[in-house]
């Protein structure tokens, strides 16, 4: 059965600097990300990169992603096969 790599990644926005207070602020703002592929009480998030806001008002924005590990990918693909094994399972059942 061919799975199409399809799922949610459960991401963690962390704002570096908060300028709430400030709303005319207009300098760079930083965002790590990070991904949890297993959902548990107690995720583990491994990073995944980073958004870098230069300009709020000109909407100006660097994003840097490092791939997936082929490990992290086989996770992803073991994960929506069974969910899409479960479904068809339960839909042949009705």
């Amino acid at each position: 059965m061919l799975c199409y790599l399809s799922a949610f990644l459960v991401i963690s926005l962390n704002v570096q600097k908060s300028y709430s207070s400030n709303i005319e602020y207009d300098g760079s703002v930083t965002i790590r990300l990070q991904h949890a592929l297993v959902a548990s009480e107690d995720p583990v998030f491994t990073d995944r990169g980073n958004v870098t806001v230069h300009s709020l008002r000109l909407g100006q924005a660097t994003i840097n992603q490092r791939p997936l590990s082929p490990d992290e990918q086989l996770q992803l693909r073991v994960r929506v096969c069974d969910k899409i094994q479960r479904q068809n399972f339960s839909i042949g059942s009705i």
